[in-house]
């Protein structure tokens, strides 16, 4: 009777071991875990397995029960107890699908050598290097390789550790511990940001002196500000080619903090010879939480920005050029605003200065000519057709309320060869995101904007050109689905960053400068987004279909 009780007690103990490592539809459903402060993240005392079908090998013996299950990882998580120097408190993982382990600490991490504590079926390894839950510290700075072995069966696991918000931290400080008050005089400093697990060199940490000051027009005067950083030699910055001049863009007006990226990213797939490459990063000055900020390439002449050699010239379209001090500008007969000669450094009136002015009245001459149609002799022989087009349909998706303006509005110019429109730069006001304020801006998804402005206009009068733009929008209009699916990975990669950022500026259910619709949550702001887009795009293909 006893060696009876006994097998039934084991066989029993045996079962229960078995449902401890399997899912089954008719298992009862976890208790809902709450806030923890980390959205969508576990709570303390809950391991979430979402999505998960353990595949495993189940043999009943008859008088004997041999159960035999494939390796896994039941639970894994960090102890404060067991890691007080980098954690305040325990991080609970969730364990997704059958390869994937993710946790967020949800402060700043910037050393993420952890000991784990975990249960497994079968024995755990990195690199064929043993690890024991509670004993073991490993390094997860990087995504680490989590190996389960239960005799002759392996399953693998992807542990991914984030920090913070999961974007790189951007750490500044000036030398005299003070805050950046002028956009004209740069401040000595010194700069450190450190990748999280999974950007794009995951760990990394880059950290040299530079110099900084404030930046932007209208944007300088909003709450939250945007920055430039100069370094003494070209720096390579979260992967990005090097340079010496950074643009820390607020984005402060923009609640989905996206149309920028979005702008740029409609230049990547375009034609234009080179748009500015950006990365997003929590920014700290002086030890303070400034926000969410995109750090971008600066439109400056280089051979890995605007590639126009010494010879070249860098021209802007900028109303503001007047009451800036350095400001080299001059006035069209077409152009309702000054060409600012941004480069090379000239003065007023000397021999470069008027070689620009010189070609630009020549070209706005053949393009208002009365053979303007030309091939050989109208605006084609000054003009980049292909450029010219590709910038007026991006500009003319995004609606921006600068073009209008004529505020940054770039172009190049080298002697010898023909003008090229470009680069792309500023559209945090664009896509919906700009009130009618009787200025000429319309925010409406429906309606023309650039095509009315000076030179785009006097182009619309020919054939070839019209021709071009049909071509070249039904291109970007293929791309729609590609385009929407942009925003959505932008937005998902954002997600806990914009609830941060709002915690310091209060933006999402207030309305900003230029703002024309307050959506309330983050995603709301993200959805009305798309659907301007969606509408817009299809009213353009709608418009140019007819011409």
């Amino acid at each position: 009777m006893k060696g009876k009780t006994f097998g039934l007690a084991f066989a029993l103990t045996l079962f229960c071991m078995f449902f401890s490592c399997s899912t089954s539809e008719d298992a009862a459903e976890p208790e809902k875990p709450g806030n923890t402060g980390v959205p969508g993240k576990t709570t303390p005392d809950t391991v979430i397995v979402r999505d998960t079908v353990y595949e495993r090998d189940t043999v009943y013996v008859p008088d004997t029960t041999t159960v035999v299950t494939e390796p896994c990882i039941l639970e894994f998580q960090f102890l404060e107890s067991q890691n007080a120097s980098n954690l305040i408190s325990n991080v609970y993982c969730e364990i997704i699908g059958d390869s994937l382990i993710e946790g967020w600490v949800p402060h700043i991490a910037s050393d993420k050598h952890f000991i784990p504590h975990f249960t497994s079926v079968g024995d755990v390894s990195i690199d064929n290097s043993p690890i024991v839950s509670d004993v073991t510290l490993v390094d997860f700075s990087r995504p680490v390789e989590l190996k389960v072995e239960n005799g002759a069966s392996s399953r693998t696991y992807q542990v991914q550790i984030h920090a913070f918000t999961g974007l790189p931290v951007c750490w500044i400080d000036t030398n005299d511990g003070k805050d950046i008050y002028s956009k004209y005089e740069f401040k000595k400093g010194h700069i450190k940001i450190q990748e999280d697990v999974v950007t794009r060199s995951a760990g990394d940490v880059f950290e040299a002196d530079m110099q900084i000051r404030g930046r932007g027009n209208s944007t300088w005067d909003l709450p939250k500000k945007p920055y430039k950083v100069m370094f003494e030699n070209k720096e390579s910055i979260l992967g990005m080619p090097s340079g010496k001049m950074w643009a820390f863009l607020a984005n402060y007006a923009d609640k989905s903090m996206i149309r920028n990226r979005l702008a740029y990213y409609l230049g990547s797939i375009s034609k234009l010879s080179w748009t500015p490459r950006t990365r997003f990063a929590e920014v700290f000055l002086n030890g303070k939480y400034q926000g969410t900020y995109q750090i971008a390439e600066k439109v400056n002449v280089s051979k890995h920005r605007v590639d126009i050699g010494d010879d070249g010239f860098l021209l802007e379209i900028d109303a503001y050029a007047p009451g800036e001090a350095d400001a080299r500008y001059f006035y069209s007969n077409h152009l309702p605003k000054p060409v600012n000669i941004k480069a090379p450094a000239v003065k007023m009136y000397d021999q470069k200065f008027n070689q620009a002015k010189s070609h630009i009245y020549e070209a706005e001459t053949a393009l208002y000519g009365s053979n303007f149609k030309d091939p050989d002799t109208g605006w084609r022989k000054y003009f980049d057709a292909e450029s010219m087009v590709e910038w007026y349909v991006i500009n003319e998706i995004a609606k921006t309320w600068d073009a209008i303006r004529w505020s940054s509005t770039y172009m190049t110019w080298v002697p010898g060869e023909k003008i090229f429109m470009g680069p792309l730069w500023d559209y945090d006001i664009a896509f919906g995101n700009a009130d009618s304020s009787g200025d000429g801006c319309d925010s409406r998804p429906q309606g023309f904007q650039i095509k009315n402005q000076a030179w785009i206009s006097q182009l619309f009068r020919d054939p070839y050109f019209v021709q071009l733009v049909k071509e070249r929008y039904q291109y970007f209009y293929s791309k729609k689905s590609a385009i929407m699916a942009e925003i959505n990975a932008d937005a998902n990669y954002l997600k806990l960053s914009v609830e941060e950022n709002d915690n310091k500026w209060q933006v999402l259910y207030n309305k900003t400068w230029r703002n024309r619709d307050v959506w309330g949550s983050y995603m709301n702001e993200v959805e009305n987004l798309k659907e301007w887009l969606n509408i817009r795009m299809d009213w353009l293909k709608d418009q140019f279909d007819k011409m």
